[in-house]
């Protein structure tokens, strides 16, 4: 089936559909850089009075036996299609759009967001989720509310504009073939994003034929929800009065040093509380959560965390999961030592198994169906059914979240809980017993523990796991290296012996869960520490301009504009998200200011804006350079 990407845009006086169909298979995970249409279609509506034609009308119905492609189709261009065939003039349209955009604002008493189904149901919009489209919000994110033009950012897309103009502008015939411009290079962005999520798409494909439940524009946890809907034939979620709850832990976990024994008493006898949301943790804007220097959310629930310290080494315990506290460290092993890093196989899964974790309102009959569904992918794993074992994993994994979902059909505070808790307490038990036998634990988290294993202790370290995986029921897998490197626990780089690296957060190639700026400088700092490169010739060396940006974006109103000296009143408005890159060229680089106000934003000083992706002469390479060295210093 052919698949087509969409996008609409909608002012006052002007209607654009817009889509361009980019591949003839567009379940085919092995889809690369195969163009059906190298240009884009489009049908405009150029008055406040216009609707679509009957031609233009059957044209779009055409569309609908490919596969469309979208970002955010679902509570926003499919509704505004469905109105524009049934009859709506632009006007109207316009104010349906409007009215979308603002709902997405609106909270009800409790705090939470207003339902979409409001404004629909207002429109008299009886819309129904078509068969075959693909809403890529919805994949990525389960439908949290990225912009489109930072996953552009973090891609590195070469031309990434925000909307010319004003969203309540009357426009003018140019203006609107600014507008179709613009327009195409978002149709651009969302083929580059389908591009990178194709398995995650023939997943959800397979998922379809084999258990008849449409999973294409669903998330991972989504997916389990359906999938537990359609089984257990539960249609609602469950109704807790209980707003307080305490956690129950397994028989096995029990400490020898007192400030552990202390900690569990303290986790046992803490009162968890549910807030409006129906979640733990209390009632939060989102200016007051906090953030590190690296962009991690420091603490989830404050009240419901727990800080520890064993040997010197500090960790956080609670609900948001196990992180020790290390922080700008390396660590090199000598000829006697070894870093060996264990996990957990499919931690939280084992532990709702293995402990017999069951939703309240969903008896045994949960517990049958969830091992099946693992035995079933562990069977699919085993035989190298590589398709089955990724599709059925989406669901086992997906399950846990739908614990803590007030709306899911799973939502059971105690079991969300009893799982958190049982898994850092656990891996607390592993630590404790490791370091009392002198084998230095260096990083944990959620799912496993990295220590420093002097040669004669590797027997010992192996019996102490072995033990711990008995007397729990759990699996460990194991990875070494000879290296690692923090600058916290979500940002290192790990070498093997081979000098393969594991990574994550800054150091990884990841490019669509988070921000990657000045990717240079961590690439400089890798080749020093794995091939002894000096960090000036990975840098100075460098000709794609990709490797030296740094991306931003504008979350709390207002946009980013570019100005030179005190010049705001001539500055140039960038948008909603914006990238540059540090200039050495005095007469062209300036700073980046938000437009309501001119506070200056983060580190973008003396930079020139780098919105279009060109060859760029005047680079900074003294500045990268001290980045880089800076980032060496940190964790060696």
């Amino acid at each position: 089936m052919k698949g087509t990407v969409l996008d609409i845009e909608v002012y006052p006086n002007f209607v654009l559909f817009a889509f361009k169909t980019i591949t003839d298979d567009v379940f085919n995970n092995t889809y690369t850089n195969l163009v059906i249409q190298k240009r884009l279609s489009v049908i405009k509506l150029e008055s406040k009075s216009a609707c679509l034609s009957k031609n233009q009308r059957q044209f779009l119905l055409n569309i609908f036996s490919h596969t469309i492609i979208t970002y955010n189709g679902i509570w926003y261009d499919l509704p505004i299609l469905y109105y524009a065939l049934n009859g709506a003039n632009v006007a109207e349209i316009y104010k349906l759009s409007v009215d979308i955009v603002e709902n997405g604002k609106k909270k009800d008493k409790e705090g939470k967001k207003e339902s979409p189904f409001i404004v629909l149901n207002k429109y008299n919009i009886k819309w129904a989720f078509i068969d075959y489209h693909i809403d890529l919000m919805q994949v990525l994110a389960g439908g949290a509310k990225k912009r489109l033009k930072a996953y552009g950012a973090r891609m590195h897309i070469g031309a990434l504009e925000n909307l010319p103009y004003a969203f309540d502008t009357d426009l003018t015939d140019e203006q609107m073939e600014v507008v179709t411009k613009y327009c195409e290079k978002d149709l651009i962005v969302t083929e580059e994003l389908f591009k990178r999520v194709t398995n995650e798409v023939a997943l959800r494909y397979d998922l379809w034929k084999k258990e008849g439940i449409n999973f294409l524009y669903r998330s991972n946890a989504q997916i389990a929800e359906k999938l537990f809907k359609k089984i257990l034939g539960i249609k609602e979620a469950p109704k807790y009065n209980k707003r307080s709850y305490e956690v129950k832990l397994p028989y096995y976990i029990d400490f020898k040093l007192d400030s552990l024994k202390e900690l569990k008493d303290n986790i046992e006898k803490k009162k968890y509380i549910l807030n409006k949301k129906g979640r733990f943790g209390k009632d939060r804007k989102k200016e007051e959560i906090e953030y590190d220097e690296y962009g991690d959310e420091i603490i989830i629930d404050k009240k419901y965390n727990f800080s520890i310290t064993i040997y010197n080494s500090d960790y956080t315990v609670g609900i948001g999961g196990l992180h020790s506290k290390e922080k700008k460290r390396g660590i090199k092993c000598n000829e006697e030592q070894t870093l060996i890093d264990k996990d957990v196989v499919s931690y939280y899964p084992a532990i709702i198994l293995n402990n017999n974790t069951t939703p309240k309102h969903l008896g045994s009959t949960f517990q049958t169906l969830y091992r099946k569904l693992v035995e079933q992918r562990l069977e699919a794993k085993r035989n190298g059914n590589k398709q089955v074992s990724a599709s059925l994993k989406i669901v086992v994994n997906g399950t846990f979240g739908k614990f803590s979902d007030p709306y899911s059909v799973l939502y059971d505070p105690q079991c969300h809980l009893d799982v958190t808790l049982t898994g850092q307490l656990s891996l607390l038990c592993l630590i404790e017993t490791l370091e009392l036998s002198g084998i230095k634990v260096v990083s944990a988290n959620t799912d496993g523990v990295t220590a420093l294993v002097n040669k004669e202790q590797e027997d010992n370290f192996q019996e102490i796991c072995k033990e711990w995986e008995r007397y729990t029921g759990f699996n460990l897998e194991e990875q070494r290296y000879i290296a690692l490197y923090s600058l916290s626990v979500n940002n290192y780089l790990a070498i093997k012996d081979n000098g393969d690296c594991k990574t994550k957060g800054k150091f990884s190639e990841e490019e669509l869960t988070k921000d990657r700026d000045y990717t240079i400088c961590y690439e400089a700092v890798k080749e020093f520490l794995v091939n002894n490169i000096p960090i000036k010739n990975t840098i100075y060396n460098c000709t794609d301009i990709k490797g030296f940006i740094v991306m931003g974006e504008c979350n709390k109103g207002g946009e980013a504009m570019f100005v030179k000296g005190d010049e705001v009143d001539t500055g140039v408005i960038l948008g909603k998200v914006y990238r540059f890159v540090y200039s050495c060229n005095e007469e062209e680089r300036g700073n980046i200011v938000r437009s309501e106000n001119g506070n200056q934003l983060s580190r973008a000083t003396e930079v020139v804006p780098m919105m279009d992706l060109i060859d760029y002469q005047y680079i900074d390479y003294p500045k990268y350079l001290k980045i880089a060295e800076g980032i060496l210093k940190d964790i060696t």
